[in-house]
């Protein structure tokens, strides 16, 4: 934390790339230390982008994974799917591809939902989660392009 504070609640993601990409899966791995979620971010222009949130605690696995589109920074959710609760101190490999309209969110290498959404065509690829919160990633790879 930064002065005593420990949290926050507001998103934040780290992107690389080309606004130009566009069929493209972005991959990582993920550990949930502290934190609400976790998350991936593809086709990401300015403030419009699709992001697969994992939500990691106290969602009882239902409606936990959240896919969404941001336009002009307002969220809207495109998909909510059931899954695995993610464990303090355990990795997982989360990915959310885009290609096309369509839209798939994987965890652990199993598809976990999918949506059709046409409106953001290209842009970078990262991942997210909330302002100072202990959430890691590594082997994060984006393939495609």
């Amino acid at each position: 934390g930064v002065d005593g504070v420990t949290t926050l609640d507001i998103p934040t993601g780290f992107v690389t790339g080309d606004p130009a990409w566009t069929d493209v899966t972005v991959r990582a791995t993920t550990l949930a230390r502290g934190t609400q979620e976790v998350g991936l971010i593809v086709r990401q222009n300015g403030e419009n982008y699709y992001r697969f949130r994992v939500v990691t605690f106290g969602t009882e696995q239902r409606g936990n994974l959240i896919l969404e589109k941001v336009v002009n920074g307002q969220a809207t959710r495109i998909g909510s799917f059931d899954g695995p609760a993610l464990a303090y101190n355990t990795w997982y490999t989360i990915a959310l591809s885009a290609q096309g309209s369509s839209l798939k969110c994987y965890v652990n290498g199993k598809l976990v939902g999918s949506s059709e959404d046409s409106t953001l065509t290209s842009g970078r690829a990262g991942v997210s989660t909330v302002a100072m919160s202990g959430a890691f990633f590594k082997n994060i790879q984006v393939i495609g392009r």
